[in-house]
């Protein structure tokens, strides 16, 4: 963790550096653990964001690995008999270690590094498996893509949009727009930037559809975009919970219009209706 400070703070990132050194800061105040309401809260929350469910303790952590357990256990039994936590076994656990102890945990075990960029046109919230700087890097070239964006399609950036990126497990799709959080949640290992249809940029606008009609799709109430008129590509015709899919294909589509003229009326209407 020490490493990934200092090659933040060579590579000039500092706000991101100083970040981590908070957090860092935090978690090594466990170490006079005096079992208050705030640290409890905290310990839980360091603790899953642990990898404590593969299993396995990895190479010299065996022991360190049997107390993270043994403390998130306190938690669960807490939970599960609607009890207080047992603040003297976790005290017991916490005064062994050390901050080096601590190190290695977060080096070995931490499943992200929480680091929230403000940039431009989003807030990029990393939840992924990316180190802080390749996460910056994907990050800047996400929000200059989203620079491009004109009229409508950058009207769905407002708010401000928040990108949160997630580990594979978590999803399936290139990207996915959480309305219940509205959120765009992205798979790192997809971004790749073209024109083409269903690339990674070609679905994030389509996912930017779904946030315009949530953000602003009272005034187009009067109108149903799923009913053939509207429909253009197959997926386009993909029957939905929300029934967005036409929209969305379309606002996808009319970034590239030029490219898609097959659809051009459809596109040139689509345009029209939300100008």
């Amino acid at each position: 963790m020490k490493k990934i400070i200092a090659e933040l703070k060579k590579r000039g990132f500092k706000q991101e550096a100083a970040q981590i050194e908070k957090i860092l800061a935090n978690i090594y105040s466990l170490l006079n653990f005096k079992g208050t309401d705030k640290e409890i809260v905290y310990l839980k929350k360091w603790l899953d964001s642990l990898r404590l469910s593969y299993g396995k303790a990895p190479k010299g952590l065996k022991e360190v690995f049997k107390d993270l357990q043994f403390l998130q256990r306190q938690f669960d039994v807490a939970k599960d008999f609607n009890i207080q936590v047992n603040t003297g076994n976790i005290k017991a656990v916490l005064s062994r270690w050390t901050k080096d102890t601590i190190d290695k945990i977060q080096n070995s075990l931490s499943d992200k590094e929480q680091i929230d960029l403000n940039l431009k046109n989003a807030i990029y919230i990393n939840n992924s498996l990316l180190n802080a700087t390749k996460f910056k890097e994907l990050a800047q070239q996400l929000d200059t893509f989203l620079n491009t964006l004109k009229g409508f399609h950058k009207k769905a950036l407002k708010k401000p949009l928040k990108i949160r990126f997630v580990k594979k497990a978590t999803l399936k799709s290139k990207a996915q727009y959480k309305s219940n959080k509205d959120e765009i949640y992205i798979r790192p290992d997809y971004i790749k930037f073209n024109d083409n249809y269903g690339s990674f940029s070609y679905i994030l606008v389509h996912e930017l559809g779904h946030r315009y009609l949530k953000l602003f799709g009272k005034g187009l109430k009067n109108i149903n975009f799923n009913y053939p008129k509207w429909f253009t590509t197959r997926y386009s015709e993909t029957q939905t919970m929300s029934d967005e899919e036409p929209f969305a294909e379309l606002f996808a589509l009319s970034n590239w219009s030029s490219k898609y003229k097959e659809y051009k009326e459809k596109i040139d209407k689509f345009i029209k209706v939300l100008k």
